[in-house]
């Protein structure tokens, strides 16, 4: 009976060790996005536009000083650029998919700073092109005599940020892609996303 309880207390232990160390925290901020291009080998970055990001994170305390989370966000991500003389402001609309594993300076219950980097997963919802005082709808899809976009991407991202003990915390984020979004694209041809964001979000630990 004896070694009952003591398996029970055991569980119990660990069960709110393990709450302790869950934690949500909703995120939105400011978002500056490029699309690196090569076109017939000759490269061409194109210029920042502005967009949005905000989603939420799942996080998991892996110790003391390692959290790992993963998150669904909305992205605006994109491009301006000059196309055949003509200047041309491009919109991806994405859900990403960010999996980080950061490094907490600190206790648990001070304000921390973190640092980490990670891999993520984009898929594309939409988007438009701007040229002339006109604006038309990316076509998402991996044709290249009908499409814009390919709808998948894939890329490693980097974060610091740091989190104050009362719950919010500021993160700075770049991702960089590393699939060619461009239809019918080679080593010759191709579009890569880069971006990088300035968020706000509050921390909600269980």
């Amino acid at each position: 009976m004896k070694r009952f309880f003591l398996l029970v207390s055991g569980f119990f232990a660990l069960q709110n060790n393990a709450s302790a160390q869950l934690s949500i925290s909703p995120e939105a901020g400011y978002q500056m996005s490029k699309v690196r291009y090569e076109i017939a080998g000759k490269e061409d970055n194109g210029d920042f536009k502005s967009g949005l990001r905000f989603g939420a994170n799942l996080g998991l305390g892996v110790s003391d000083h390692l959290i790992l989370q993963g998150g669904a966000f909305f992205s605006g991500k994109g491009g301006d650029i000059n196309m055949l003389g003509f200047d041309v402001s491009r919109t991806f609309n994405y859900i990403d998919i960010p999996v980080v594993l950061n490094y907490m300076t600190g206790v648990a219950t001070g304000s921390r700073f973190f640092i980490g980097a990670g891999p993520y997963w984009s898929y594309a919802i939409g988007g438009n092109n701007k040229a002339l005082g006109t604006k038309t709808d990316v076509e998402i899809g991996s044709n290249a005599a009908t499409d814009d976009i390919r709808p998948m991407d894939f890329g490693i991202n980097a974060n610091i940020g740091f989190l104050l003990s009362g719950g919010f915390y500021v993160r700075g984020m770049y991702a960089h892609g590393l699939t060619n979004i461009l239809p019918g694209g080679d080593s010759d041809n191709s579009m890569r996303n880069s971006s990088l964001s300035l968020s706000l979000g509050y921390n909600f630990t269980f």
